[in-house]
């Protein structure tokens, strides 16, 4: 079993959403502090959501994201993304910022042949 840590994005802070709930929401300060957290307790994956975009369909939390990869990449960590990606190109500029897996939620769904198997990196 491979545990993976997550960290859950809304307005560059690191959250979790009570029930779901994105009016009440647990704030837990800086993101980069928490996956540098996760690193220094051996975590070789980290798990990132970019909630807004979960919501919305476009990537809000691009610089907290981008902070979160440059650490995790220094540390042979590897980052997996979810949360508002919705098409192959949102896919592929995840992967050209280093991110290793994409996680497609309810895109997947509606056309299954969106995530072709070459494209993820382990």
């Amino acid at each position: 079993m491979e545990l993976l840590p997550a960290i859950d994005l809304r307005h560059g802070a690191a959250v979790r959403l009570i029930q779901g709930d994105f009016a009440r929401e647990q704030d837990y300060g800086d993101p980069e502090a928490l996956a540098n957290r996760y690193i220094d307790g051996g975590a070789r994956w980290i798990h990132v959501v970019d909630l807004e975009a979960a919501r919305t369909g476009v990537r809000h939390e691009r610089a907290a994201l981008d902070d979160i990869v440059r650490l995790a990449a220094a540390s042979s960590v590897r980052v997996q993304v979810g949360g508002g990606i919705r098409t192959a190109d949102a896919a592929a500029e995840l992967f050209e910022t280093g991110v290793a897996r994409v996680v497609l939620g309810t895109a997947a769904l509606e056309d299954p042949g969106l995530w072709p198997s070459a494209w993820t990196t382990g």
